[in-house]
């Protein structure tokens, strides 16, 4: 009996908390507070803008290249012989001015050459007058036997006329004809030696061209010795030493021309492309080069000269070398790596914004829209892409010049779309 007392008594108990606890929470649903509804409040977005400005935009490339040499002269010994003497900067990386020593060669032996070339043509030169002397004689007996020719002449057709006048024997007219006959013989063999002289003469003037070429050789082998750098620049490759006997023609050095210094640098096929179709040409163009040497930026101007001979597949692009001006840097050499600045082709009356402010179209390679702010709204304006450098865009189209143009990109941007302006 006293169980089952508890038993009851312990579902009473259940029963009555459930029922409490119902109560409970339908008077906590009856007694809460109600919230007014409020309606929605519409976002603005914070953006930077840019002022509209038409104008005429000429941007730079950037691009990378090399210093290389744009002439590379060998120095080559121009006689054979043994080097006596070397430069004071015939050295790996030395620096030579225009005309300065490369080397010396012993000049004793071609010393003797021009000393004998010169002896011979002084004697040519003397037989030549010994010649001439000879030839002044034989002209002056020849002149004598021309007026003793007219004397036998004369006594010839006297005694002529004498023997048929009949005094005169036939015995005299024919001593008269004899010494006639042998006068002229004797200036035909007189003319002939005339003759013979003058062609001595011509040899010996065409012997004593010969010997002056000669001598002129001789003497421009002495003087090419000396070897002498014909530009100014720095050495590389040196393979000459005192005491060393070197062959004409043997290569000594290479010299780099260091007012021949050039940029090659590449030029990717669409830039090529654009900058050539609106200008027709990029040969000319000047260009800035900046070397980094450390924390140092040195600026130097250069001009493109000329393309490469041949197109590289596997750079994408056209090799070009453009010419550094003068003054450059002493420590300058070939293989530096540069920065080149290059002016792309010029855009006429174009809106220059940055490439976030252009919403291009889908289904355009060139159409888009740029949105304007207007009462602190957006508006859409039709535009067209004419050209890009870089992060930057070139438009032509509806925005009004001084309208101010959304430059911050959002995906909710759109028509009527509210913004608030920022710094």
């Amino acid at each position: 009996m006293n169980r089952f007392r508890t038993v009851l008594l312990s579902l009473l108990l259940v029963v009555l908390l459930l029922g409490g606890a119902v109560g409970f929470l339908r008077y906590m649903q009856a007694t809460r507070p109600v919230v007014a509804a409020k309606e929605g409040v519409e976002q603005s977005w914070p953006v930077t803008v840019a002022t509209a400005r038409y104008g005429d935009v000429q941007p730079l490339l950037h691009l990378y290249g090399q210093i290389v040499a744009g002439r590379e002269i060998s120095l080559r010994a121009r006689v054979g012989g043994e080097i006596v003497g070397l430069g004071p900067n015939m050295a790996e990386g030395g620096v030579i001015g225009k005309g300065g020593l490369v080397l010396q060669i012993d000049r004793a032996d071609y010393e003797a050459v021009v000393q004998e070339a010169r002896a011979r043509l002084t004697e040519a030169r003397a037989r030549l007058a010994e010649l001439q002397a000879s030839a002044v004689a034989e002209e002056a007996a020849l002149a004598e036997d021309k007026r003793m020719l007219a004397l036998r002449e004369r006594n010839a057709d006297r005694a002529r006329r004498l023997q048929k006048g009949g005094t005169g024997s036939l015995k005299a007219s024919d001593l008269a004809e004899m010494d006639l006959a042998r006068q002229r013989q004797a200036m035909t063999i007189r003319r002939k030696g005339l003759e013979a002289a003058r062609a001595r003469i011509d040899q010996q003037k065409a012997r004593l061209k010969q010997l002056a070429s000669a001598l002129k050789r001789a003497e421009r082998d002495l003087r090419r010795t000396r070897l002498t750098a014909p530009a100014a620049g720095f050495l590389r490759d040196v393979r000459a030493q005192i005491g060393q006997r070197v062959n004409a023609g043997e290569a000594v050095a290479t010299l780099i021309d260091a007012s021949a210094l050039e940029v090659n640098f590449y030029l990717p096929e669409a830039d090529y492309g654009r900058i050539v179709k609106a200008e027709g040409r990029l040969m000319g163009r000047r260009a800035t080069v900046l070397w980094r040497t450390g924390e140092q930026v040195r600026k130097l101007q250069a001009q493109v000269v000329r393309i490469a001979s041949s197109i590289d597949p596997t750079r994408g692009g056209f090799a070009f070398y453009a010419r550094l001006e003068a003054p450059l840097p002493e420590d300058l050499r070939p293989g530096g790596f540069v920065e080149i600045a290059l002016p792309d082709r010029r855009y006429e009356a174009v809106l220059d914004l940055p490439d976030a402010a252009f919403y291009p179209d889908a289904d355009s390679r060139d159409g888009g829209v740029v949105y304007a702010v207007a009462e602190g709204r957006l508006v859409p304006r039709r535009m067209r892409l004419i050209g890009r450098s870089g992060d930057r865009v070139f438009l032509q189209g509806e925005a009004a010049e001084g309208e101010m143009i959304l430059t911050t990109r959002f995906v909710e941007a759109g028509a009527g779309i509210r913004v608030e302006v920022r710094p």
